[in-house]
Parts: C-alpha cells; sequence; structure tokens
C-alpha cells in the first residue's frame, strides 16, 4: 500500500471502493429481498480490485528496490520483513481475538495452518475466518513471486525488467492452465461449488495479485504507453466490470478459468489513469482517503468478528430491525477498524520504519 504521506488519490479510490464493496456485500444478508435484489448491482468484485492493485503496488516496490540495491539475499529479506510488519500483526491479532471469542470453532489442529496461511492453499477454506482466504493468497503471492523475480536476476543473465516479464507470463499462463485442467475433471460442473473450489484456492487465484504486476512493470518501463491511452482504458475497464455483472451459467468455462482473468483485467485497465490521479478535494475525497486507510483493518473485522460475533449475538437477546442490525455492522466495523489503525497499524509502521 502507499504510505500516508506520499499518498496516490485515484487509487485510494479504488481501494476504499473495493473494501465498501465488500463490506456491503456480506451486510446484506441482514436486509429484506427487495434491498437485497436492488443492492445487488452494486456489488463488484472487491477482492479481486484489492488482488490487482495489491500487485500493482508491491510490485512497483519490489522493481525500485531490486533496481537501488545490488542483488544479495538481504534486499529480499527486508523486502520480506516490511511486508510482513505490514500485514501480518492485524491479522494475527484478529486470528488470536477470534479464537478466544469462539473457542468452540477451534479445531485443533487444523487451526495452526491459519497461522502459516495453509488453510486454503490447495483445499477449500475452512469456515472458521472465512475472509482469511484472500490474505493466504496475498501472502503466498509476496513470497513465490518476488522470489522467483530475485533468482532470475541473481542466478541468470536477465535484467530486472525481463525477470518480471518473464515471471509475470509463467505465473499468469500456470495459474489459468490449472485452473482449465481442474474444470476438465469436475465430475458435475452446473453443481460444483465453483466459489469454495475455484474463487479461494491460493493456487487458482495467485494470478489476480500477478495481474497488478503486470501493470507495475508496464508503468515502469513504458510509461508513455502506459499514460498514453488511459482514458480509453479506464471506459473499457469500467465496461467490462458492468459486463462480468451479468450472471452466466456457473457451469460454463468461461465462469470457472476466465471469469477471473476477465476481472483482473478490467481492474488492470483502470490503472493507468487512477494513479495519476494524485489529489482529491473536499469532505468526500477526505472520508475516501480515511476509508482506504483503515482498508485492511475494516476487512479483517467486518464479517467474522463485528458481523458474527458481535451483532448476530446481540440479535439473539434483543428484537434488532433489519436496517438496525445492517446500520451496526457498518458503525461497529468503521469504529473497531479506526481504533485498530491508530492504536495498531500506526505504532507497528513506526515501529517497521525504525528497524528496517
Amino acid at each position: 500500500m502507499s504510505s500516508e504521506s506520499n499518498r496516490i488519490y485515484g487509487l485510494d479510490v479504488l481501494r476504499a471502493f473495493a473494501v465498501l464493496t465488500v463490506v456491503l456485500g456480506h451486510s446484506l444478508s441482514y436486509l429484506p429481498s427487495q434491498a437485497v435484489a436492488v443492492l445487488g448491482w452494486l456489488i463488484f468484485d472487491g477482492v479481486t480490485a484489492f488482488f490487482v492493485l495489491s500487485g500493482f503496488l508491491i510490485g512497483g516496490i519490489f522493481i525500485k528496490t531490486l533496481e537501488r540495491n545490488d542483488r544479495q539475499p538481504r534486499v529480499l529479506l527486508n523486502f520480506w520483513g516490511r511486508r510482513w510488519m505490514r500485514t501480518l500483526p492485524p491479522y494475527f491479532l484478529v486470528l488470536a481475538a477470534l479464537m478466544v471469542l469462539r473457542p468452540a470453532e477451534v479445531a485443533w489442529p487444523a487451526i495452526a495452518k491459519y497461522w502459516v496461511f495453509l488453510q486454503n492453499f490447495r483445499n477449500p477454506h475452512p469456515p472458521f475466518f472465512a475472509e482469511a482466504w484472500s490474505l493466504s493468497v496475498e501472502e503466498w503471492f509476496y513470497l513465490l513471486v518476488p522470489l522467483a523475480i530475485f533468482l532470475l536476476t541473481k542466478f541468470t543473465r536477465l535484467g530486472i525488467s525481463k525477470a518480471v516479464l518473464y515471471t509475470a507470463l509463467a505465473v499468469l499462463t500456470l495459474v489459468t492452465g490449472y485452473r482449465y485442467y481442474k474444470f476438465l475433471h469436475i465430475p458435475s460442473p452446473a453443481t460444483y461449488d465453483w466459489d469454495q473450489q475455484f474463487r479461494k484456492i491460493v493456487i487458482t487465484r495467485l494470478d489476480s495479485l500477478v495481474y497488478g504486476v503486470v501493470g507495475a512493470y508496464l508503468a515502469r518501463y513504458l510509461p508513455t504507453q502506459w499514460a498514453k491511452h488511459k482514458k480509453g482504458l479506464l471506459l473499457a475497464g469500467l465496461a467490462l466490470l458492468l459486463l462480468i455483472q451479468v450472471q452466466l451459467p456457473l457451469g460454463s468455462l468461461f465462469t470457472y478459468v476466465f471469469s477471473f482473468s476477465l476481472t483482473s483485467a478490467a481492474t488492470l485497465m483502470l490503472l493507468p489513469y487512477l494513479s495519476q490521479w494524485k489529489t482529491g478535494h473536499g469532505t468526500f475525497a477526505s472520508v475516501l482517503t480515511h476509508v482506504s486507510l483503515i482498508s485492511y483493518p475494516l476487512y479483517l473485522v467486518h464479517r467474522s468478528l463485528v458481523m458474527y460475533t458481535l451483532v448476530d449475538p446481540l440479535g439473539t437477546f434483543v428484537s434488532l430491525p433489519p436496517l438496525v442490525s445492517f446500520g451496526l455492522v457498518w458503525l461497529f466495523s468503521w469504529g473497531l477498524s479506526a481504533l485498530l489503525h491508530k492504536y495498531f497499524e500506526v505504532p507497528i509502521m513506526q515501529l517497521r520504519n525504525r528497524w528496517l
């Protein structure tokens, strides 16, 4: 993620849009079906937008890190250290809190996999802390893709740009190919669990972040072409995202194999414009920037912690109208994530800047 002192407003807009879409999608379960039918059209794949944005930002950081330093292992270790101090402490804090607050759902030794992000590496994600599936995808990306780029630059004659490009193309090909292979071996595609068996598994989703790396490559090494058609690409990307809203049969090859690719590519098309949108003004801009700042803890706490551990149990003691439950989810999620950001994330980042 971009630093607080050097923020790009367009990327803040995308990050805020992504997390708000996710929270809205989950909290719609409290509303009547008529409201869901209307608001459902506002629900885009916010997690994939997160993936592409993360790949773009982290890919760009890693490219610049390699360009500034010699190619020694300490460079890679420092990169991992800075990334993991950003992502792991909040995740571990929420995971530990859920283990304490929901002990009946903690199954040993399966829970140990959550601490090393193996709970959904190649198998469906367990019900406990359901939103953690995307964190596993991100953490394995942080580990594997920079390692592959580093090894190519270290032990071959490839320059950094070609190492980044070849790694990205290899991951895109292998992951898409694996999804196709898996689709061919589905016994009954029309009834197969697309969400659990394809959407939420590490080795079927790593390519989404790598689309962001492709964006980082283009922005760094082909900056003129990257910026030249930014408005046209923005409109094309938005049109594709709207087109993807059309529900295709779950048993289709497109849904299982290529829908993830198209959503990622559509999000990538937004980045040339958004990455050059530097500032925003007014109250609305301030709110979006704030949402962007707290987006990571907001994603972590809103469902398993707020919905399932706070609001739902409260509803068993007090009869809550649907709109009240819906509002409480947003109020508690916003307040808790803001506190987590201010009193946990920021101090950790200050320690990181002193140590690494």
